[in-house]
């Protein structure tokens, strides 16, 4: 399957081989979508201050995340090397991560002067990379 999100709140789940298209009207613009490595969830990242966990199958919601601030720019979220967590990028320099399936605050990052816009976990250690609008990028490994 093919998952993407759009700024009109939809996230359009494409099954290629059967030919079908889904949509999910989650009610906030989309800025980004990220799909787990077993394919099965994805995390929309939502101009409301969210982030959702969507089941790819059905368009279910799972889970919700907040505590970042996210009503401005194109922010990233994405899930761990084990898909145990997610983590998002904030509008005041912040990092979240949190644990997928509790959905609490599991890490606090803070490093940036502006909005850290882009985030990806390594594939194979606990660190992730952020990318930020102060035109610095940082590591954070997890101790």
């Amino acid at each position: 399957a093919v998952v993407t999100g759009c700024v009109d709140g939809k996230v359009r789940t494409f099954d290629l081989r059967k030919g079908r298209l889904h949509a999910d009207d989650l009610g906030a613009p989309v800025t980004s979508v990220h799909v787990s490595r077993d394919g099965n969830v994805a995390a929309a990242s939502c101009l409301d201050g969210s982030a959702r966990l969507l089941e790819v199958a059905t368009g279910t919601q799972l889970n919700l995340y907040t505590g970042h601030a996210h009503e401005k720019y194109a922010l990233e979220s994405c899930f761990a090397h084990n898909d145990a967590y997610l983590c998002s990028g904030s509008e005041d320099g912040r990092v979240l991560v949190w644990r997928l399936v509790e959905a609490t605050v599991a890490a606090e990052l803070k490093g940036h002067d502006r909005a850290a816009c882009s985030v990806d976990w390594h594939p194979n250690r606990a660190c992730v990379l952020v990318g930020s609008h102060d035109g610095t990028a940082s590591c954070w490994e997890a101790t």
